[in-house]
């Protein structure tokens, strides 16, 4: 899939193509900053709530993209009224879909990964062509969108999932459409349980339950 993501450094003004105007749902934008002398919820803090596309890419003008962040940065997006954490009851029950890329900079260059970060955020807002996917289809079980910089070279794109009702076979779905919608290979794209991750006792990446 062809993306488009036009950013002017003089203008500061980011476009994706298709977007969509008044939004299904309203979307938090959080901004995670690592300092060492914090814990996590002090670190934590909210930065606007969005109800149409042009807010959004507002938001997205003014938070740094995958490119520009430092080590241990995260920027969250999630519906209005759930936090960015597994123990918001939203989310306790459910998962997210990862993909991570491998980060090169030269001169911070907006690379795949940026492209990758605002296709997302559409493609969780957006309206789907003959109906509300945000109300009726698989992708109304998205949550939020988490984006970390880890280290110097790896940015990490998780898309966090509520538990499903008539068990994964939608939760596949909404893995097979990232997938497609991001261009990404075979093997690319793990889902893990976020109750695998509070389980773990290492920086081992948690057993996936899918993989496509």
């Amino acid at each position: 899939m062809d993306f488009l993501l036009a950013r002017n450094t003089n203008e500061n003004e980011t476009e994706t193509s298709e977007a969509p105007g008044k939004l299904i749902s309203r979307w938090t934008f959080w901004h995670i900053d690592k300092f060492k002398s914090k814990n996590w919820e002090q670190n934590l803090a909210k930065v606007g709530v969005t109800t149409t596309w042009d807010e959004v890419q507002g938001l997205i003008d003014v938070l740094p993209l995958p490119s520009q962040m430092s080590h241990g940065e995260d920027v969250c997006v999630f519906k209005s009224g759930i936090e960015p954490k597994w123990e918001d009851p939203a989310n306790l029950n459910g998962g997210r879909w990862i993909v991570i890329f491998k980060v090169y900079p030269i001169n911070n260059e907006t690379g795949e990964h940026d492209i990758a970060w605002v296709e997302t955020l559409r493609l969780v807002m957006a309206k789907e062509e003959g109906g509300l996917m945000d109300l009726v289809g698989p992708m109304r079980l998205v949550n939020g969108v988490v984006l970390n910089r880890r280290g110097r070279d790896l940015v990490k794109i998780s898309i966090w999932l509520r538990d499903p009702v008539i068990g994964h076979l939608e939760t596949l779905e909404v893995g097979r459409r990232i997938k497609r919608e991001l261009g990404l290979a075979d093997g690319e794209l793990r889902y893990e349980q976020h109750s695998a991750n509070k389980k773990r006792n290492s920086r081992a990446p948690a057993p996936a339950l899918h993989i496509l």
